[in-house]
């Protein structure tokens, strides 16, 4: 993975709608797999999303990008536990009339971000130690927020069972100078 030159840039506020976990991920499967936590967070935004009475919800959102945004506490590097949100932005975020109790909302807030850019089986790797250990203990960058965010692109993620050699996977961290 190459840490040296990720991408630097200044995002306004970001509203998504989906689901979320809150605990250890990787309870019932240590691996990156659809069988974690995650992966069963996934499973069940999916089977809502295809629900036939959920077709009007669908119009709302824009799904070309998936967003799994993973949100640390105070007592996250000890508990392993962590709040894990799957979901797409809302085409219109003024717009949040008659949405499912099922749901819930992420505003993310306008911050600068480093985007790094994983390619096949760097996504399964340890790339957020190398990130946080590595690249932004040597940079002139700070966190500055408590949060990453994982952005599936439908043209560019193609899965991590025998298409992860062919995936892309966006990582977005916020950062302050």
């Amino acid at each position: 993975m190459d840490l040296s030159e990720p991408l630097i840039f200044d995002e306004e506020k970001i509203v998504l709608i989906g689901m979320e976990f809150f605990g250890d991920p990787f309870k019932t499967n240590k691996s990156w797999s659809n069988q974690n936590e995650i992966g069963i967070l996934w499973s069940r935004f999916s089977s809502f999303m295809s629900r036939e009475e959920n077709k009007d919800f669908q119009a709302r959102i824009d799904t070309k990008e998936a967003y799994e945004v993973h949100i640390e506490s105070k007592d996250t590097s000890r508990t392993k536990e962590f709040h894990v949100f799957v979901g797409y932005p809302l085409k219109d975020p003024a717009n949040l009339n008659d949405l499912s109790l099922e749901l819930v909302i992420k505003i993310l807030p306008a911050t600068k971000y480093a985007h790094f850019i994983l390619k096949g089986k760097e996504i399964t790797s340890n790339w957020a130690e190398k990130i946080y250990n590595e690249w932004l203990a040597n940079s002139a960058f700070t966190s500055s927020h408590r949060f990453l965010i994982e952005k599936y692109d439908e043209e560019r993620f193609k899965g991590l069972g025998e298409k992860l050699e062919e995936s892309e996977l966006d990582v977005l961290i916020p950062i302050t100078e």
